[in-house]
């Protein structure tokens, strides 16, 4: 009986040992690394390169983007029906609208009226639900941000890690 016992106990071990030595051969893909250097050389994209600023591309186009806004250019107001979107302020300031509706449904590098105005800085965080009309009405010199969009339905609280399990 005793021999049983152990021989269970030793194959248990070695089931185990193999266990963690299959998850430790098996690599997980590596992150995605921009330098500072990579982003600013990114954002040096001639302003036409899109309506009022310019975009470096860092995940899935038009998911996760570093874009800067320049005043002296157009600067087009968004609505994106399918997907959520923040915005954290990186540089510069600025006033962004969101809700509301078009000035001119036919311009949408126009004003906006009847939504909340919001005079951003670095730091500062905007998100915006899908199906919201939004837009810099207002931006001094420039203003560079980190854009994310995703899927409607989830929220940015969908995000948060219980405490401890970061």
């Amino acid at each position: 009986m005793r021999s049983i016992t152990f021989g269970m106990f030793g194959l248990a071990t070695l089931a185990l040992c193999m266990v963690v030595l299959q998850g430790q051969e098996k690599l997980t893909p590596p992150g995605k690394f921009f330098s500072k250097a990579q982003i600013d050389a990114g954002l040096k994209i001639e302003p036409e390169h899109i309506g009022g600023g310019n975009s470096f591309e860092m995940w899935a186009p038009g998911h996760i983007v570093m874009r800067t806004r320049f005043a002296n250019k157009p600067n087009n107001k968004s609505i994106h029906p399918n997907e959520e979107e923040f915005n954290l302020i990186t540089a510069g300031s600025g006033t962004f609208m969101t809700g509301g509706t078009y000035d001119d449904p036919k311009k949408t590098d126009g004003g906006i009226h009847g939504g909340e105005a919001h005079d951003v800085k670095p730091g500062d965080f905007i998100w915006i639900p899908a199906g919201t009309l939004h837009g810099f009405t207002k931006i001094n010199g420039t203003v560079t941000m980190l854009e994310g969009r995703y899927p409607k339905g989830m929220k940015p609280t969908d995000f948060n890690a219980p405490k401890g399990k970061n």
